[in-house]
Order: C-alpha cells, then structure tokens, then sequence
C-alpha cells in the first residue's frame, strides 16, 4: 500500500514537471519570436524594452533562474538614458544565494543591452 502511494505521489510530481517543462519552452519561443515587434527606428519604449530584456535572459541562460512572466520596468534608476527591466528571482535561488532579482539594463534610444542579468549578480 505504501509503495503505490509512494509510487503515484512521485509520478504526479513528475508530471507536473513535465508540464512545466512544456509551457517553459513554448514561452521562450513566444518571447523570441516577439523580437520581430520592436521597433528600434523611434526608440525603445517600455514594452519593448521588456521583450528585449526577456530575450537577452534567455539567450544568456538566465531564464531558468528568474520568472520572465512579469517583469517591472523603471525609467533611469542609475541612468536617464536606460530601462531597467527587474525579473524577480526563483524560490530557490533567493534561499540559496541570496539573490532576490535581476536586472537587465536597456538602452531607451538604441535597444541594445547595456548590461545586468541573473550571471552578473
């Protein structure tokens, strides 16, 4: 009796994970295929600097460290010139390490990266 609890305990677990696998994948090709939206011609704007800053997470290997699902966005915290797009960081890499976000900075004239994300914390 206990090994089949065990047993159908392990295998939801593991389907949930799949699961989330899954929607993970499809949403990194959402958020790169979104990359043909942005406009770099009259400037980045708020969500286009979030889309922008998504991608770079993903490209970089960070997003798996961070949810990209909803990032907030400030004007120059440091710099007039630059977004700074904050993803909050995942349960288990604030109790591990501490950190408790990333930040990924955005040009607001060009769209280029200027720096931040989850490796340089």
């Amino acid at each position: 009796m206990k090994l089949k609890l065990i047993t159908l305990i392990l295998s939801l677990f593991l389907l949930n994970a799949g699961c989330a696998m899954a929607n993970k994948a499809s949403d990194y090709k959402y958020y790169k295929a979104s990359m043909n939206t942005v406009n770099y011609s009259d400037g980045i704007s708020k969500e286009e600097a979030i889309i922008i800053a998504r991608n770079s997470m993903i490209e970089d290997g960070d997003a798996k460290d961070f949810n990209l699902a909803n990032p907030t966005v400030e004007s120059g915290g440091l710099n007039d010139e630059l977004w700074d797009v904050e993803f909050k960081a995942r349960l288990w890499l604030e109790a591990t390490r501490g950190i408790f976000f990333g930040t990924v900075y955005i040009d607001k004239k060009t769209g280029q990266v200027k720096g931040g994300g989850g490796s340089d914390l």
